[in-house]
């Protein structure tokens, strides 16, 4: 998932369909069991969420 994706989706249905009340219940980011490296992925699964909800919080200004 990139930063603005969720961003660009969240602003058409704001523009198309007057700002409806949306859910958001998963973000698709990719779990391995086998990682050797979980610090790293936890790490990168942190800075992937503070981008999203950046990017998302712009959208209601």
């Amino acid at each position: 998932m990139v930063p603005w994706g969720p961003y660009k989706a969240l602003a058409y249905i704001k523009d198309t369909y007057g700002n409806p009340t949306v859910i958001l219940s998963e973000n698709g980011s990719i779990c391995y069991k086998n990682l050797i490296f979980k610090n790293y992925l936890s790490y990168m699964m942190v800075e992937q969420l503070i981008q999203n909800l950046y990017f998302l919080t712009t959208i209601f200004k």
